[in-house]
């Protein structure tokens, strides 16, 4: 199962994740929406 997203709270640019791997990593400057993006995969299951 895949995840687009594309401005969505401060995920302004758009990307796709895998959701069937085990592991994530999110990268990314101060306000960028790592934390935001986790919580939305939390959310999901």
């Amino acid at each position: 199962m895949k995840l687009k997203i594309k401005n969505f709270g401060p995920l302004t640019k758009g990307g796709t994740i895998d959701l069937d791997k085990r592991f994530y990593v999110f990268v990314g400057k101060n306000g960028s929406g790592k934390t935001y993006l986790a919580n939305l995969v939390y959310e999901m299951f």
